[in-house]
């Protein structure tokens, strides 16, 4: 074994050699991994998978490992070979990006208002149920689809969505605005969107998150409180 070794488990060479490879093992992988390793590399052919170890002092760590044996003259196998990487960080991260996605769709499923992601050219890469029961749409029937084919936007609202979706995609901050949607019923519906960008690693803007208010209700009221103040100015108060 190599210092390499030493350095990531914190056991000497001295303490190793000899020893059951086990004196490594967390006890958090299943009996079967084992199993198949050895049947394989019994069987003279290479191993190849992940382990979730620990160190001589208690700490737990992950490594890739490819391990091969190794034959005598007569074909005999005579040692086994082990090459690992260490991949601790790899799987931190991946386990915070999985948990970081777990919450993403936890509050895309349960939000009250729509979401809908869209890539750079305005197609829908997913949508919440909050669409169905807004506008009567099923998320299967636009995911994929173009804005500029909504069934539930006139002309005039594509058109709209299409230039501020265009303008936040650039980087451009664009205040929250209004959408007139016509649901399955042909009833008329009034959105208030609010658009945010997603970007990657490298700070490139990939996606655009829209979240869709309804304030089909508020609209209302306000129309009527609209009336009601120009009814009061034609009675003189």
């Amino acid at each position: 074994m190599n210092p390499k070794f030493t350095e990531l488990t914190g056991y000497t060479s001295e303490e190793t050699i000899g020893q059951n490879p086990r004196i490594l093992n967390s006890g958090e992988l299943p009996d079967k991994i084992y199993k198949e390793l050895w049947d394989k590399i019994s069987s003279g052919k290479e191993w190849r998978g992940e382990f979730h170890n620990k160190k001589k002092n208690g700490e737990y760590f992950w490594e890739a490992v490819s391990i091969s044996p190794i034959f005598d003259k007569q074909g005999k196998i005579t040692n086994y070979i082990k090459v690992a990487e260490d991949i601790t960080e790899r799987k931190r991260a991946e386990e915070a990006l999985r948990e970081s996605e777990e919450k993403y769709r936890t509050i895309f499923e349960s939000s009250p208002e729509a979401i809908v992601l869209f890539d750079k050219k305005g197609n829908v890469i997913d949508i919440n149920d909050r669409i169905e029961d807004w506008l009567g749409y099923k998320p299967e029937d636009i995911t994929r689809k173009n804005l500029a084919v909504f069934p539930f936007l006139s002309n005039r609202s594509k058109a709209l969505a299409l230039k501020k979706i265009s303008q936040r995609m650039s980087g451009k901050e664009i205040p929250p605005f209004e959408l007139e949607f016509t649901d399955k019923n042909g009833e008329i519906r009034i959105g208030l969107i609010t658009a945010s960008i997603i970007k990657d690693e490298k700070g490139k803007i990939i996606q655009n998150l829209v979240m869709i208010s309804d304030i089909t209700e508020r609209k209302k009221v306000e129309e009527e409180l609209a009336k009601h103040r120009e009814h009061l100015e034609e009675l003189g108060f």
